[in-house]
């Protein structure tokens, strides 16, 4: 899942630990389809650093901010995102309670985090504050996907800034494999997402017609 937090016209869109699952996988014999970036493990082939590249220009950002970042623009390039079968490896920062995490969240996200580096973070997604420009340097987005594909495949609401729940049951459980998966390029090169009319949506049984 992933969730906007902040007040006003400063709430940004996150990837909070405590909001992601620990669950066995729902699909068996290869790897599952699941929508966002985490930093704690990961892996590619090489031309995706150089695709994309970490931004050095937003220092002290956080990671619950930067794996959006990462996640919409790899979408924007074409990048799709697996999860392995088992538990390979573990990250104690996940062990914190909710309640501490969602403290020290709200601490960094207000204290430690330049908003310098929060609009152009953002803003390079064009989901900052009105005037703030969507570059399309090498730290942008990039041209093989729309950021709205994401968006609605996902069950975003940028301009209201509000997400969709229940997402994870949705992801978890294998039905975004099974439905997305059968759209990947016959050259393997990335789902086709012009080819997937969905529309994430928590109260309509997960699925409406776009």
């Amino acid at each position: 899942n992933a969730a906007y937090e902040g007040s006003g016209h400063d709430r940004y869109l996150r990837h909070p630990y405590s909001e992601q699952p620990d669950l066995l996988p729902g699909i068996e014999g290869m790897p599952q389809l699941q929508p966002y970036y985490a930093s704690q493990f990961v892996f590619a082939r090489g031309h995706f650093i150089l695709t994309v590249p970490h931004d050095p220009d937003v220092p002290l950002v956080q990671t619950e901010d930067e794996e959006i970042s990462m996640a919409l623009r790899a979408f924007s390039h074409g990048y799709d995102f697996y999860t392995p079968q088992r538990h390979v490896c573990f990250d104690s920062s996940s062990r914190v309670s909710t309640e501490e995490q969602n403290e020290s969240s709200k601490k960094k996200l207000n204290s430690k985090t330049p908003e310098s580096s929060l609009q152009r973070l953002y803003g390079l997604l064009g989901m900052s504050q009105p005037g703030v420009s969507q570059t399309s340097d090498m730290f942008g987005i990039g041209s093989k996907r729309s950021l709205n594909q994401f968006y609605a495949a996902f069950g975003i609401h940028p301009q209201e800034r509000i997400t969709e729940r229940k997402l994870c049951n949705y992801v978890s459980t294998g039905r975004m494999h099974q439905q997305f998966y059968e759209h990947l390029r016959t050259d393997g090169m990335g789902l086709d997402y012009d080819q997937i009319n969905f529309r994430f949506h928590e109260l309509q049984n997960n699925h409406e017609g776009r």
